[in-house]
């Protein structure tokens, strides 16, 4: 018999003692400082924030540990925006979103908004396919306030950008086209060139046979042997 569980909910043993938690139970709290050249600030307090969760964080805990992880060089930026106040005297939502407006400052829409309608495929280097487009064009629409207009918006700027004049016309041609339908189609007409290509390419390079064969000495050229016989001949008369 294993045991009851005592009111803390740990499992105690036959004999008094305590059954040892799961060793994922047992992981030590820790996440790596903010950097802003790998992560955005708001990505970086998700996942601290998915951690306060795993781990239990007490409401009370939470700053204090905002400001232990986020590293030195955050905090020197924190304590700069607050001064002369302390970020210890703030909230912990308060040092939130006073580094976001910091390293995530609201866009100019208008901006954002051109720069989503000049996006093409194989703008940002010449091997793009197509579903790396889709990627960036979903990553510049953030920011670029579609609302409910999104979905439309990210469909048109797909098929105007796509490189392909087959893979474009084919999708101009589907009446109702979503976005889901319009990636399956191209993703798969993009496969099927590429396919196509390798197939073409291989068949149209023969197969050489190499076999070595002993070197031939040349053949003696018997008009060679005549003139000379007629040259002798000449002379002799």
């Amino acid at each position: 018999m294993l045991g009851d569980e005592n009111p803390d909910g740990d499992r105690v043993l036959a004999g008094g003692a305590a059954a040892v938690a799961p060793i994922a139970m047992q992981s030590t709290f820790t996440v790596e400082p903010f950097d802003r050249h790998k992560m955005k600030w708001s990505r970086w307090v998700e996942r601290l924030e998915g951690a306060f969760l795993l781990f239990g964080v007490r409401v009370e805990a939470k700053l204090p540990m905002l400001l232990h992880y986020m590293g030195a060089e955050t905090y020197d930026v924190v304590s700069d925006k607050l001064a002369p106040e302390r970020p210890q005297t703030k909230t912990y939502d308060e040092i939130v979103q006073t580094l976001k407006n910091h390293f995530n400052p609201k866009p100019l829409e208008i901006l954002k908004n051109f720069r989503f309608k000049c996006r093409k495929q194989c703008d940002d280097r010449a091997e793009e396919s197509i579903d790396d487009c889709l990627i960036a064009l979903r990553k510049l629409a953030i920011t670029c306030n579609f609302g409910n207009y999104l979905s439309t918006a990210l469909r048109n700027q797909f098929v105007f950008g796509i490189k392909d004049c087959g893979i474009q016309a084919r999708l101009l041609e589907v009446r109702g086209l979503t976005l889901d339908r319009a990636r399956e189609i191209a993703v798969s007409m993009e496969a099927s060139a590429k396919g196509g290509q390798e197939i073409h390419s291989r068949q149209g390079k023969p197969e050489l046979n190499l076999v070595a064969h002993p070197p031939t000495k040349p053949a003696k050229s018997k008009v060679n042997k005549k003139f000379t016989v007629f040259t002798k001949k000449s002379l002799a008369n």
